[in-house]
C-alpha cells in the first residue's frame, strides 16, 4: 500500500509539473501575440485576457481583469461613440445574431485616440466567447492613401485621354486643311 501510494504521488507530481509547464507556455503565447485576446463566460464576465487587449483599448488593465464585465466596456464604448450602434442592447443584439448565423461577430471600433480596432468574437466550444482585438489603424490609413492615389490616377488618365483625343481631331485652317 505504501509503495502504491508513493507511485501515485509521483504520478500526481509529474502530471502537476506537466500542467504547470503547459500553463506557463499558454501564458507566454497569450502575452506574446500581437492582438488583444480575451475569454468571456456566457454572462460576459472576463475569464482571462492578455495585456494587449488593455493596451489596444486604452482602458485601464483593471477593466480587463478576470471578473470584469464586457458589458461595462461596451457601455463605455457606446457612450464614447466608438461603435456604430445606438445602444449597448443593439451591440449585443447584433453580437448574438451574428454568432447564431455565422459563428462569429466582427465590428470596427473607431476609438477617440484615432485607432481603428477590428473586434472578432467567436463561440467557445465549452460555452462563452473568445475575442480578438486587432489594431487596423495603419492598414486603414494605407487603404485610404491608396484610394486617394487611385482617384488621382483616374483623373490624370481622363485628362491624358482627353488630351489625346484633342490631338487626334482634324484641325482646319483658313485654307480648309
Amino acid at each position: 500500500l505504501a509503495d502504491a501510494n508513493e507511485r501515485l504521488e509521483q504520478v500526481v507530481a509529474e502530471r502537476t509539473e506537466q500542467l504547470a509547464a503547459r500553463t506557463r507556455l499558454l501564458d507566454e503565447v497569450n502575452e506574446s501575440i500581437a492582438d488583444g485576446l480575451c475569454v468571456f463566460n456566457e454572462d460576459f464576465c472576463i475569464i482571462a485576457s492578455n495585456q494587449r487587449a488593455s493596451e489596444i483599448s486604452g482602458a485601464p488593465p483593471a477593466k480587463w481583469a478576470p471578473g470584469a464585465d464586457l458589458r461595462r466596456l461596451v457601455e463605455i464604448g457606446v457612450a464614447a461613440g466608438v461603435y456604430e450602434v445606438d445602444s449597448t442592447e443593439a451591440f449585443f443584439d447584433e453580437f448574438r445574431s451574428a454568432l447564431q448565423s455565422k459563428g462569429a461577430h466582427q465590428n470596427l471600433r473607431r476609438q477617440r485616440d484615432g485607432r481603428i480596432v477590428l473586434e472578432t468574437y467567436r463561440n467557445r466550444p465549452s460555452g462563452g466567447y473568445v475575442a480578438t482585438y486587432h489594431d487596423m489603424t495603419e492598414m486603414k490609413r494605407r487603404e485610404s492613401q491608396l484610394e486617394q492615389l487611385n482617384e488621382e490616377l483616374l483623373v490624370a488618365k481622363e485628362k491624358a485621354e482627353a488630351g489625346a483625343r484633342a490631338l487626334d481631331r482634324p484641325r482646319h485652317g483658313a485654307d480648309g486643311f
